[in-house]
């Protein structure tokens, strides 16, 4: 019997049994791809239902009922839910979710493989929605499963391990992935060798390939580096980075799009050797981590001829190494001497080094303080943008932190496009008055120093905002009757309230409120959350 089927049963044998009760429905407002599944939601709230949990083991085997996770907030009433919150913490929803998934994975290597396909489902499931890169703990469970798998002919399931992988592509301990890797891809090889070679099929072939090039990319840049080439990190010298800001001058002969052009350039260091110099032109080229479709820019300057190159890259070989699909000037020629260059640059051993001895030659200051100073001193040689938002700043009781986030946009606006950040004109006390009255509610004394400076910020897009009065939702269907909705983070489901009763923002997460103080405070975390994205 499978292993979900064998705890229905022994959570049948208890004597915890639903019974309904009235009860309003406490849907939550967001839902993971994860738990896509259709799930009936209840006619009326008198069809609620009410489960006892007075321990720990009561609150798993609710969770473990309960999947997706969703059906619990659309099946279950409020009484209910509030006692499994009281046992189940993050961190014990990860430890129940580990537990269960192991247990069933050790029943396929034990030879239980009936629905091998359904129980991969949904440890995948789980591993999307509950443990993100964390499922890697999984790992050799999960590989050992699928070598018996494979070891007896079962095929059906391989579809669900690009899955897996994409969940820990990004992990620690990407060496970790090797055998499976090598293991699904011999298959792939075998099975699929058109589709896998063609690696741009909308299938899981194509798209397996593409996370194997992550992954093995990953190990790459945590292992030991040869460096042939006799590479080191040195800090970028005024000469250096004065010739590549001439070279986009001449190239565009316009401020605006040189400053969009170096906004995002690590203009603080690089790696050198006797016959160039290297530095990322973006920030996928400086981060670890980045998607699929992200490609990592580069700028170098030759020693010889002091020519400078630009060019673009992605991890696509088999091997994880880099493939250039845009060259300037010898670039193409140099390409063998730039892939060491940048296979030392994004070696995370050599660049801990650097980061290291910087830091305990500088009395403990960051290479990435250093790169704020750097970026922002090379930026204000420029037009800002958004000159008319400092002027209105200037007077405003939040003045600092207005101009924090001013600051912010103006640094962020040649990466993310200007034209995605609004900062909106200010509200009259007129409009605000007018906005108490109608609504019945006072605002916030810090919040509405906010809309006198701006009705309202849009962030780099569509996901961050904080409403201005025209956008504020009193009555928002997903929040408690105490909140107004103020905006929202992140685009899956983090929103913002402002408490009616005690002024103060809350930050909401699946249905968790976290109080961050008034607004001023609030404002202070949010631009420190914008800063890191």
């Amino acid at each position: 019997m499978a292993f979900w089927n064998k705890l229905f049963e022994k959570t049948k044998e208890c004597n915890i049994q639903p019974k309904t009760v009235p009860q309003p429905d406490n849907t939550t407002r967001a839902q993971s791809t994860a738990q896509s599944a259709v799930v009936s939601k209840p006619q009326t709230s008198a069809e609620l239902k009410e489960f006892e949990i007075n321990s720990e083991e009561d609150a798993k085997r609710l969770f473990t009922l309960c999947q997706p996770y969703q059906k619990m907030r659309k099946e279950y009433s409020e009484e209910t839910i509030k006692a499994f919150e009281q046992y189940a913490t993050s961190e014990k929803k990860k430890e129940w979710v580990i537990a269960e998934c192991k247990q069933v994975l050790q029943g396929i290597v034990n030879g239980e493989h009936e629905n091998a396909y359904d129980k991969l489902s949904k440890i995948n499931g789980r591993c999307a929605y509950f443990l993100g890169s964390a499922a890697d703990v999984l790992i050799e469970d999960y590989t050992k499963a699928c070598k018996a798998l494979f070891e007896c002919g079962e095929e059906r399931f391989v579809v669900h391990i690009k899955d897996y992988l994409s969940y820990v592509k990004n992990s620690q301990n990407p060496f970790a992935t090797k055998e499976l890797l090598d293991m699904t891809e011999r298959y792939y090889k075998e099975k699929h060798p058109q589709e896998y070679e063609q690696g741009s099929i909308a299938n899981h072939p194509g798209k397996f390939k593409l996370i194997c090039c992550a992954l093995r990319g990953q190990m790459c840049e945590m292992s030991i580096c040869d460096n042939e080439e006799g590479f080191q990190f040195v800090l970028t010298s005024p000469d250096t980075l004065s010739k590549i800001v001439l070279w986009y001058r001449n190239k565009y002969n316009d401020d605006a799009a040189v400053k969009e052009s170096v906004a995002e350039l690590n203009c603080a260091y690089g790696v050198e050797n006797d016959k160039v110099f290297l530095t990322a032109r973006n920030s996928q080229a400086d981060s670890c981590f980045h998607q699929d479709w992200d490609r990592c820019w580069f700028v170098a300057i030759t020693k010889q001829t002091g020519e400078v190159l630009e060019f673009r890259c992605k991890r696509e070989a088999e091997d994880g190494s880099f493939v250039a699909d845009y060259h300037s000037g010898s670039s193409k020629e140099n390409w063998e001497l730039l892939s060491s260059a940048i296979e030392y640059y994004r070696n995370r051993c050599e660049r801990k080094k650097f980061f290291d001895t910087y830091s305990a030659e500088n009395d403990g200051a960051t290479i990435e303080d250093l790169m704020k100073s750097s970026h922002k001193g090379l930026l204000s040689k420029f037009k800002r943008h958004y000159e008319k938002e400092y002027k209105r700043i200037k007077g405003n009781p939040l003045e600092q932190i207005l101009l924090k986030m001013v600051d912010l946009c103006e640094e962020k606006g040649p990466v993310y496009g200007y034209k995605n950040t609004v900062i909106a004109k200010p509200a009259t006390e007129e409009e605000i008055t007018a906005w108490e009255q109608e609504q019945g509610i006072i605002l916030s004394e810090s919040y509405k120093h906010f809309l006198r400076f701006a009705n309202g910020v849009q962030f780099f897009g569509n996901s961050e905002y904080i409403a201005g009065l025209q956008g504020l939702n009193s009555s928002d269907e997903y929040l408690g009757a105490d909140y107004i909705l103020l905006g929202e983070m992140i685009g899956d489901g983090t929103m913002i309230g402002l408490s009616k009763s005690d002024g103060h923002v809350y930050v909401t997460d699946h249905g968790e409120y976290e109080d961050k103080g008034d607004f001023a405070e609030f404002l202070e975390y949010f631009l420190d959350f914008l800063e890191g994205i």
